[in-house]
């Protein structure tokens, strides 16, 4: 239900969103950083950042094949991302990336949303 990074992220400190997964293999997630100010990089200016397709797992991995996304060039590739759980919340880890001489994870949290 919603992202709280762990790691700086392109999306900034703490964007909000919703990620869905359905038991035919599709998911979708949509971050919002509208409430984070003065933030560029990978996503630009946009406010919103969104993806849609299919999903496949393989113990603690899943990977998000994307068929829809707002960063036009992600279209057709994969995110690969590592599961951990804990009661209520998923996290999805990144892939490590070598910037310079540090490593960087970006962990988001997502809460279950149990509203009816």
């Amino acid at each position: 239900k919603n992202g709280a990074l762990k790691n700086p992220h392109a999306m900034g400190p703490r964007p909000g969103g919703y990620i869905t997964y359905t038991p035919q293999g599709r998911m979708m997630v949509v971050l919002d950083r509208r409430r984070v100010e003065g933030l560029g990089g990978r996503f630009g200016q946009d406010p919103i950042f969104a993806y849609a397709g299919t999903y496949t797992r393989q113990g603690a991995v899943v990977t998000h094949h994307l068929e829809m996304c707002t960063a036009i060039a992600d279209i057709g590739t994969d995110y690969v991302r590592r599961i951990e759980v804990a009661g209520d919340r998923l996290f999805l880890c990144t892939e490590p990336v070598q910037k310079g001489d540090a490593t960087f994870v970006s962990k988001l949290e997502w809460v279950r949303d149990t509203a009816s």
